[in-house]
């Protein structure tokens, strides 16, 4: 297939402008809304998240389990579901590949005569993506149960281009996002080595020193193990005053808590910050601000949700969710040296946490958590200088491989976006 640069003409808002020979509808006159009920006793219970419609394992209570499935959405191959709830976040649509049952909550859509719900599938990620989906929300508050209403949905524009370029478009799609995806898989796959390769390095130095000891002593400890003879084995508690971050989530009226002037650092921004935080995604009001909780520059921040025991030190003043923990650390212990503590116990965080929708570890857990530590503030002080001569090549290749990842995502996105509106054709 060729792709090519055409000529459009002006439509709606959120589409932009279209070929001259594709037609701009709404989406009840490609789709219909299908609520049929199921009567299955144990169905085959399927859950749609952004990287697709899953079949969930509701024999390991994995996720909020209903009390029955009776009444459920039944599913086929090909049906378009999309979430109502969650239009901020990403792309919340897919087309479903199995056979199964899902909650009524979202809409299952399904394609009248002549419309590829490939394409439509295309179409609708770029929607939540440019957030048209949120503006035609409706709620208590842009923050609080704000959710899309079918009524606005079904009248929706799309453009309409024939049957054959459809296909022709979600074809092409299919296959180059394909090679994006597994591109990014493979960029991520080698992130996750250097990580391994430098936790094994930075947890043999501050568990056995740079000096060789003479003597040691067991700590009792699995990931520990034998420490020089000098050193201590101590709960967290007594090296680190922690707190846990703050996000009351109350919005009045129409208000909103996100967008201003105020740094809101996420699970996400410490993942992918390397030793230290210095960029962020998101941001807060006032509104934001004031029910939120402030953390000043050079706090030591982990995660304890979702990607859970990543670690990394705060670069400015900013604010944190209930799902980051800030660490100050007690007299005699330095702040980079408690880092590379921290970051070589990651799997000993994963261990401790609480699985439930998803990994959650309790801030009394963390406390409780034997590290190994020199007080000797000397051997600290050269335990760090080795060890950010040793992680700040690997920190630079990590750091390459995420550009690629982001720029993969960006690509992804462009070419999505620009064949279902059509500023590039699939010949």
């Amino acid at each position: 297939m060729i792709i090519e640069n055409i000529t459009c003409l002006d439509c709606a808002d959120s589409i932009g402008v279209i070929p001259e020979d594709w037609i701009i509808g709404r989406v009840k006159y490609a789709f219909y809304r299908k609520k049929e009920k199921s009567n299955e006793i144990d169905p085959i219970v399927l859950s749609l998240a952004r990287s697709g419609v899953k079949i969930r394992d509701i024999s390991n209570n994995e996720g909020q389990l209903a009390n029955s499935y009776e009444g459920y959405n039944p599913v086929v191959p090909g049906d378009l579901l999309l979430n109502p709830m969650d239009l901020y976040s990403g792309a919340n649509c897919s087309i479903s590949k199995v056979s199964g049952v899902i909650s009524q909550a979202y809409f299952n859509l399904g394609a009248k005569n002549e419309i590829e719900p490939r394409f439509y599938d295309y179409f609708f990620k770029t929607q939540y993506w440019a957030m048209a989906l949120f503006a035609r929300g409706r709620g208590v508050s842009f923050d609080n149960r704000w959710t899309l209403n079918y009524e606005n949905l079904k009248n929706m524009p799309i453009p309409i281009p024939t049957y054959k370029e459809q296909i022709g478009i979600a074809d092409f799609l299919d296959e180059e996002v394909e090679k994006i995806d597994n591109a990014i898989s493979k960029a991520i796959e080698s992130v996750e080595d250097y990580e391994q390769w430098k936790r094994g390095i930075v947890r043999d130095i501050v568990t056995k020193g740079l000096r060789n000891a003479k003597t040691t002593k067991d700590t009792h400890v699995d990931w520990i193990g034998d420490i020089p003879e000098e050193w201590e084995c101590i709960k967290v508690k007594y090296a680190a005053t922690i707190s846990r971050g703050l996000f009351n989530h109350r919005p009045r009226n129409d208000e909103r808590l996100y967008d201003g002037p105020y740094p809101f650092i996420q699970t996400g921004d410490v993942a992918r910050a390397g030793q230290y935080i210095t960029e962020y995604k998101q941001t807060l009001s006032e509104l934001g601000k004031s029910v939120s909780k402030k953390f000043p520059k050079g706090t030591l921040t982990m995660t304890i949700a979702a990607n859970v025991g990543d670690v990394a030190i705060l670069g400015f003043d900013a604010y944190f969710p209930d799902s980051v923990l800030g660490f100050v650390p007690k007299e005699k212990v330095d702040n980079k040296y408690l880092y590379y503590i921290f970051y070589a116990m990651k799997q000993e965080f994963v261990k401790t946490a609480i699985v439930s929708t998803q990994l959650n570890l309790n801030i009394e857990r963390v406390k409780e958590l034997r590290i190994p530590i020199t007080y000797n503030t000397d051997e600290q002080k050269d335990i760090v200088e080795y060890l950010d001569k040793k992680c700040g090549i690997i920190d630079r290749m990590i750091s390459e491989k995420y550009k690629l990842i982001d720029d993969l995502e960006a690509y992804r996105k462009s070419i999505i976006f620009e064949l279902v509106t059509g500023k590039r054709r699939v010949v």
